[in-house]
Parts: C-alpha cells; sequence; structure tokens
C-alpha cells in the first residue's frame, strides 16, 4: 500500500538575515516532503529522475524566493508575514506542484508571477477564490494557452508592422494566430481546441472561425475575466 506524508506545517520562509537560496532551500524541503513515497520498481524510477526533478523544483523556487525578496524591497511587502497567510502558503504549494510537472519557460514563469501577485493582494475572500480559479487554469494550460490568449490581448501590439503584409489577405482569426506563430500552419485542430478551451474558461468573447474586416481581426477577443487573467501571471516587479 502506499505511503503518503502529512503535509508541512506551515510552509516556511527564512528570516530577513537568510539568503534568497536559503529560503528556497526551505520551501524546497516542505514541498518535498508532502509528496507520496513509493516502493518497488516505482521507487527505482524515482532514485532515477530525483536529481533532474529536484534540479528543476530548486531551480523555480529559488527564482520565486529571489523574486520575494525583490517584492519585499520594491514594493513593500513584508516576507515575514506571508508565512501566516493561507492563501499564500496555498498558493505556493499549488503552484510548486504544477511548475514541477512542466518545462515550459513560459507556465513555469506564469506560475511564479502568480505567486507574486497572491502576495500582494489583500483583497475580499472572494479574491482568494478568484485566484484559486486562476491557479487552477495555469495548471491545466499549455503555454499556448497563455501565449495565444496574450495575442488576442492586444493584437496590433503584439503583431506590430512586420505582419502587416502577412494579414493584407486575411480574413480570420486563424490568419491572426499564423501570422504571429508561423510554426502553427497547418495545425488547425490544435489551435482550435486550445481557443476552445480559452472560451469555455471565459477568457475570450468569440469564435475561432469567421470572416472579418482587418479592424475586427485585430480587435481585442479577450474578456474582462481573461484581462484579470493575464494580469494575475504578469510580473508586477520593475523589468522582469
Amino acid at each position: 500500500m502506499t505511503k503518503t506524508r502529512k503535509p508541512p506545517n506551515p510552509l516556511p520562509l527564512q528570516p530577513r538575515d537568510k539568503t534568497a537560496g536559503d529560503a528556497a532551500l526551505a520551501i524546497t524541503k516542505a514541498v518535498t516532503s508532502a509528496l507520496p513515497l513509493v516502493g518497488g520498481p516505482g521507487a527505482e524510477l524515482v532514485a532515477l529522475l530525483t536529481p533532474s526533478l529536484e534540479k528543476r523544483r530548486v531551480a523555480w523556487l529559488d527564482e520565486l524566493a529571489e523574486r520575494l525578496r525583490r517584492l519585499e524591497a520594491e514594493r513593500g511587502v513584508d516576507v515575514e508575514d506571508l508565512k501566516e497567510d493561507p492563501a499564500f502558503l496555498d498558493a505556493v504549494m499549488h503552484a510548486a506542484r504544477a511548475a514541477d510537472r512542466t518545462s515550459s519557460d513560459t507556465k513555469r514563469a506564469a506560475l511564479r508571477n502568480a505567486v507574486l501577485n497572491v502576495a500582494l493582494s489583500a483583497g475580499p475572500p472572494a479574491e482568494a477564490i478568484r485566484h484559486q480559479v486562476f491557479l487552477r487554469l495555469i495548471e491545466e494550460f499549455n503555454e499556448w494557452h497563455l501565449r495565444i490568449l496574450n495575442l488576442f490581448s492586444n493584437p496590433p501590439a503584439e503583431l506590430g508592422a512586420a505582419h502587416d503584409e502577412q494579414l493584407r489577405s486575411a480574413t480570420a482569426l486563424p490568419h491572426v494566430i499564423q501570422a504571429l506563430f508561423p510554426e502553427m500552419a497547418g495545425h488547425q485542430e490544435v489551435y482550435g481546441l486550445v481557443w476552445s478551451d480559452l472560451k469555455q474558461a471565459q477568457l475570450v468573447n468569440s469564435d475561432l472561425h469567421g470572416m472579418m474586416s482587418r479592424s475586427g481581426l485585430l480587435a481585442r477577443r479577450t474578456t474582462d475575466f481573461g484581462e484579470e487573467f493575464l494580469g494575475f501571471i504578469r510580473s508586477p516587479l520593475a523589468g522582469d
């Protein structure tokens, strides 16, 4: 029978005289202790993969810890207070587990930024629920969900003048996607499913197909909820 360890209590953050690496190590131990134990061939596989997986986990946590210190310096967030904030601790654990399961830099950055934005939040309970929904979406999405959603938040800014010629004969939103992401050409079923996911999550407000004018093609397609989500996955730090 598989045995599990009890979750850490609580997730520690280090005092101010500790380095970001020390904080990351403390968080890493807490996250690691929450993972299940396995035996038999599974244990051999874990032993084989653990160095690479641990390296991935520590790298993400180290980046998070360093940015938390910057958040403290730039935005006045008290890192010591965060270890008493259940919403923040929940966000760190959720995001850390999700970061473990992806190699996408785009998605790992989104998870890190989400934790930073939770650290900045002091809103009502309803806002904490919204943040939980956003964290779940980041976990479920792949990086193409995030990139396509960002594109349709402000198509003119994302495309720029360099794509004018490609868009001259464009008549549908797939042409916009393929203009910015040429690797998506010939993969309509892939970005079609991505768009369907975004629409089901109420992050975009239109169908993907249908004839449009140039102004229609370059109009914002994200909902207000979608804009909130994008704000949640953007870094609140200057120059980050």
